[in-house]
């Protein structure tokens, strides 16, 4: 009855918005219509990255894009992994990891991002993310990453949880990952070495 992460996780470019987009629409055949602020309440938020920093912008809702935007008619919330999350840089076990934003149901993103998680609600999403953040997750995701990006597969060691255990709701990430760890039966030297 095992299921991973993997399969509530995107591949690369969920709509197919290259990772220079936000930098050079018309390149891609699209107005250069971007905005840095909200003007509109029905404004889609996208979520991106330029000259290698974070950044949002805004479109119109009737936006023409290169694939339909369904996220409206989804409800569900993700959390948003860059491409190059964990970084293979040997200080931390899977290497250093950076913050991940969460994307309401309307927000998209270009493919310096994956979108992981199916949440039907702020709250699901906000534990979802605590989740991606844990060492535990952490740990297993390494058992598949083989390279400084992360891809959609790394996610299959990682089980998706339900969220119902108490420990979800501290906003002390050690308390879940003690949580998870009593709740998968973790030897003491795993533990430690996590």
């Amino acid at each position: 009855d095992y299921i991973g992460v993997d399969t509530i996780t995107t591949g690369r470019g969920p709509y197919n918005l290259q990772s220079d987009f936000l930098k050079k629409p018309k390149k891609y055949g699209m107005e250069d219509t971007l905005k840095d602020e909200r003007n509109n309440k029905d404004d889609i938020r996208i979520f991106g990255k330029v000259d290698r920093k974070r950044v949002i912008k805004f479109i119109d809702k009737d936006y023409k894009l290169p694939t339909p935007h369904k996220g409206n008619q989804s409800g569900l919330w993700k959390v948003l992994i860059p491409r190059g999350w964990g970084g293979m840089d040997g200080k931390y076990l899977g290497g250093t990891y950076s913050s991940i934003p969460i994307a309401g149901p309307t927000d998209l993103c270009t493919e310096s991002y994956l979108e992981c998680g199916k949440c039907k609600s702020f709250d699901e999403v906000k534990k979802h993310s605590k989740y991606c953040m844990s060492k535990f997750a952490r740990a297993l995701l390494m058992d598949n990453k083989f390279e400084f990006h992360c891809a959609r597969s790394i996610w299959k060691s990682v089980p998706i949880q339900d969220y119902t255990e108490d420990f979800w709701n501290s906003d002390n990430i050690d308390d879940i990952d003690e949580g998870l760890f009593d709740k998968y039966n973790v030897p003491e030297d795993i533990r430690q070495f996590v």
